[in-house]
């Protein structure tokens, strides 16, 4: 009965964040690798180093906050965005994590959305984005949480695949590192306190004006 019930907890405990992208030099500061971007700065913030396994960059870590402590392994598949689902299954069946918006999160570029903005979503199809969309085919279901990060509009004279596969321009770097770090915040509420709470303060994060209640939350 204690096993069991340590087993539980431990499950309960259990956050799976995977960052989306394409592994390659030539990708690493396009529009389509915001995911990676942000899985590395929270990584760096919680002082971890990245192995490979299971096609996958892995890492993990235990944050604590008051009387909570969880488990967070980040993961950034190596497939390429198309394939992103067979690291993502690959881990979920690992870790044995349940598929909920509660337990696993992608953080994901988004052109439906302007550039910078921040948005959680839980319900809903995975629409045009090849690698939720094989994500969702490969767990078969799409029952998790999402960190859309907008990247958009795409100029009208590139397709949507030349747009987020072309590196982002020096004017917009400042802004893209910005970006990031908030999303770091918001993924440190999301382990914590869930996807609509971090949705919640989402502009408190980007104003950089944590309040008092989480204000000494790790990551911030």
């Amino acid at each position: 009965m204690s096993t069991t019930s340590g087993e539980e907890a431990q499950a309960n405990a259990l956050r799976l964040i995977v960052g989306l992208g394409n592994p390659g030099t030539q990708y690493e500061w396009t529009p389509h690798n915001i995911g990676f971007h942000v899985v590395d700065a929270f990584a760096e913030k919680v002082d971890v180093t990245f192995r490979y396994r299971r096609k996958a960059l892995y890492a993990h870590c235990i944050l604590r906050w008051r009387d909570q402590v969880r488990t967070v392994w980040l993961i950034k598949p190596q497939t390429y965005m198309n394939l992103s689902g067979e690291a993502v299954l690959a881990w979920v069946q690992y870790l044995k994590v349940d598929v909920s918006p509660e337990r696993v999160l992608v953080v994901v570029d988004d052109l439906d959305l302007p550039w910078g903005k921040l948005k959680f979503t839980a319900e809903g199809k995975p629409g045009t984005h090849r690698g939720l969309q094989d994500i969702a085919r490969k767990l078969g279901t799409f029952s998790l949480c999402r960190l859309r990060i907008g990247v958009g509009p795409r100029p009208p004279d590139l397709s949507p695949a030349e747009y987020v596969l072309r590196p982002v321009g020096e004017d917009r770097m400042g802004q893209v590192r910005s970006v990031i770090m908030c999303a770091v915040r918001l993924l440190c509420l999301w382990v914590f306190a869930g996807w609509m709470r971090a949705q919640n303060l989402v502009a408190t994060c980007v104003k950089d004006q944590p309040p008092r209640k989480w204000a000494h939350l790790p990551c911030w």
